[in-house]
């Protein structure tokens, strides 16, 4: 059986450590991930090269750019 999380909801997993954006990163379906912290998302987007990473700073050009170059 696939580890496979909810389509088309607002997950809140409520419980940290358990692998849930690390499954939602690795599916293949596009998905949108809200993290507590800047940080977190850093960590993230270090650990998977073809992550965009959304926090202060970033441009609407980046986040355009972006899903132009990906099948989102």
């Amino acid at each position: 059986m696939e580890n496979l999380l909810p389509e088309n909801c607002i997950l809140d997993k409520g419980i940290t450590g358990c692998g849930a954006t690390t499954l939602a990163i690795e599916n293949d379906r596009s998905t949108l991930i809200a993290a507590p912290t800047v940080n977190l998302i850093k960590n993230k987007m270090q650990e998977h090269a073809d992550l965009l990473g959304v926090y202060g700073g970033v441009t609407n050009q980046e986040i355009a750019d972006y899903l132009q170059t990906h099948d989102c």
